[in-house]
């Protein structure tokens, strides 16, 4: 069964069901990226909705699903399991100050920005997991962690670039949240601009973000 090239998260979800119904290998790839899994496809999308994120993320696993983007905290956010992130950030507490130079994902139809160097604080704020965010901070997660520059100079963004930057539903109370325990919306990152240009790199605070790439 071929995946669909930009799928909204309900068709994606019933896909990952129908896919499990029919014994399909989860974990072949899809026809323009043989490397990608059905699993890690999902996690590249650019819709956000946590609810059906976390029902195509099971719909998936319950085949055999496998991911790149199995990380330490990672996938406890975007299962919506808190009480194991709280667990492991219990048994680990520099994770909350980790970053995932792994994650080549997270641009979205309005933006191009990823996840990459990003904090478990950044994840969560980009697929909308309020509680999460919660979690972490109470685990003093950093509210204005910086994701990792690369060698061209481009990253620095902090959560806040995240939530206040999104095509497709996420909730606003996570950006609420966030500026509520102290996130900066003047500090500056060099990020990846709009997904109609690529190759555009801007120079902006997470508040001029926001306005290239609103909330809706």
């Amino acid at each position: 069964m071929q995946l669909p090239d930009r799928p909204n998260l309900r068709h994606l979800r019933d896909q990952a069901k129908e896919l499990v119904r029919a014994g399909t290998a989860p974990n072949r790839g899809v026809a323009h990226d043989p490397d990608t899994t059905a699993l890690d496809y999902v996690l590249r999308t650019y819709p956000r909705d946590p609810t059906r994120h976390t029902a195509c993320i099971e719909a998936l696993l319950a085949a055999g699903a496998r991911s790149r983007y199995d990380l330490p905290g990672v996938f406890a956010i975007l299962r919506g399991r808190n009480q194991e992130l709280s667990g492991l950030l219990d048994a680990d507490p520099s994770l909350v100050d980790r970053r995932y130079p792994e994650l080549d994902c997270g641009a979205s139809g309005g933006r191009l920005m990823e996840l990459r160097g990003g904090t478990l604080l950044h994840v969560a704020a980009e697929y909308g997991f309020i509680d999460a965010c919660r979690v972490l901070l109470d685990h003093g997660a950093d509210v204005n962690a910086r994701a990792e520059v690369d060698a061209s100079g481009v990253g620095g963004q902090t959560p806040i670039f995240h939530a206040l930057t999104h095509f497709g539903g996420v909730t606003p109370e996570v950006g609420q949240l966030l500026i509520a325990r102290g996130a900066d919306v003047t500090i500056r990152a060099r990020v990846a601009g709009h997904y109609e240009h690529p190759g555009e790199i801007l120079d902006v605070s997470g508040a001029e973000y926001a306005k290239l790439s609103p909330l809706k």
